[in-house]
């Protein structure tokens, strides 16, 4: 069983996902996100997020003041910056070390801690 509360993804991420997850994140360009164009500074927010472990406050107010910098402060977008990308990026360092394991199927059990996620979202991250 491996548990991870979705929106304390780089508190609680394994040190072998982190690694993998800061591996990705080298070459990865954020092809879903517009509300910022410089990737490099916003992959290293990324980086830096992961790497020191900080918490998805942390992360908010990074991607903020990244879209203030270049005259695009959505608060809106910034939230959704902060936790879909947060989201693949584990996803992809999860399903990396899975796969170098050889393990080809998995189950996620997506929840809101002790509630479970309502059936939209969980159909929207699916």
């Amino acid at each position: 069983m491996y548990n991870v509360r979705a929106e304390h993804i780089a508190e609680d991420v394994s040190d072998e996902v982190r690694a993998l997850i800061l591996e990705f994140l080298k070459t990865y360009d954020f092809p879903y996100v517009t509300t910022i164009r410089n990737k490099t500074t916003l992959r290293n927010a990324f980086m830096e997020y992961f790497k020191d472990r900080h918490n998805p406050e942390w992360l908010k107010q990074k991607v903020y003041e990244l879209a203030k910098v270049e005259g695009r402060p959505n608060l809106r977008g910034v939230a959704a910056v902060a936790w879909c990308e947060t989201n693949r990026l584990h996803t992809m360092g999860l399903g990396r070390l899975l796969l170098s394991r050889g393990i080809r199927k998995c189950t996620t059990v997506h929840s809101y801690g002790r509630t479970h996620m309502s059936s939209v979202c969980q159909a929207n991250l699916e």
